[in-house]
């Protein structure tokens, strides 16, 4: 059983390096970046090392639980004592490895979440940033951070935020403003299908918004000549996002052994940070064209 155990926790270990190395792809987000990531090696080895635990002990609990049933045939009791103080003294171990396994492999699809957001980041900077604002000029960002000094930075960071909803803490203590008009958006949604709105929605989605409104910022790399980007310039954003942990007891373990980006928001509520950046190549012009005055249509010759 031993040897069993630990195939299983081998094959786990392979197919994480299979994964991490590139093996799957999709929505302009490779795994292999993700491997790249320090902390995202931590998550999968914390993961992949808790599963080859948890097979050990399984077959330690079989093997207590075998011995057991076997005592109790023989009627020998105090093998049974033994059997039975083994199995309880292995349980609640085996119960905090599996709270760890859970938490790091919800780090390892938060991580990936955010490696998303920061490509729709980057996605929106290229739009926008040849768009022209009030006080933004085409290919020209008023600050290259701050969202309340820059409408450009504003909408380039609500990509990055919508993005990392999914993974975003739902009992966060706060709501947010849009979160009205998202519950009504949804609600109309269910309402089109014939389907009765569900109760978590009103409230339970707003303050995942919430929290990542909160936890979540985007930075512009400076263009490389002067204050204005070029046509087909590469336009670098760096998206970061607290990573909520959720998992009780596996959030505080994980924050200590990931001490240099942790966060704590008190009362035994831990987040890590992560940054990831993403680089397209700017667009360069607004997608729109201005027609002559007394032309009705398109030169063709455009």
């Amino acid at each position: 059983m031993t040897l069993s155990a630990a195939g299983i926790g081998l094959f786990a270990v392979l197919a994480c390096v299979w994964l991490g190395a590139g093996g799957l792809a999709g929505g302009g987000v490779r795994l292999s970046g993700a491997w790249e990531s320090r902390q995202f090696r931590l998550f999968a080895y914390v993961a992949v090392g808790s599963l080859a635990i948890l097979s050990l002990l399984a077959g330690w609990l079989y093997s207590a639980a075998r011995r057991a049933r076997l005592a109790r045939g023989r009627a020998l009791g105090r093998q049974e004592g033994t059997a039975i103080l083994e199995f309880a003294m292995v349980l609640p171990i085996a119960l905090a490895i599996v709270l760890l396994m859970i938490q790091s492999s919800l780090l390892m699809g938060g991580f990936l979440c955010v490696n998303y957001a920061s490509y729709c980041a980057a996605r929106a900077a290229v739009v926008f940033v040849p768009d022209t604002f009030s006080g933004e000029p085409t290919n020209e960002v008023a600050d290259y951070f701050d969202p309340e000094l820059s409408e450009k930075i504003s909408r380039i960071r609500q990509a990055a935020v919508w993005a990392v909803l999914p993974v975003s803490d739902g009992a966060y203590p706060e709501s947010s403003d849009y979160s009205a008009v998202l519950a009504e958006g949804i609600s109309e949604m269910y309402s089109s299908s014939g389907l009765e709105t569900p109760g978590w929605v009103e409230g339970y989605l707003g303050r995942k918004l919430a929290y990542a409104e909160h936890n979540t910022s985007v930075e512009l790399s400076p263009p490389v000549n002067g204050e204005r980007y070029e046509a087909h310039e590469d336009l670098r954003v760096v998206t970061k996002h607290n990573l909520y942990l959720a998992v009780p007891y596996a959030a505080r373990v994980l924050a200590a052994l990931d001490s240099e980006e942790s966060v704590d928001f008190g009362d035994g509520r831990y987040a890590l940070r992560v940054s990831i950046p993403c680089t397209l190549r700017n667009e360069g012009i607004p997608d729109t064209i201005n027609l002559h005055p007394g032309i009705d249509e398109i030169d063709p010759r455009w």
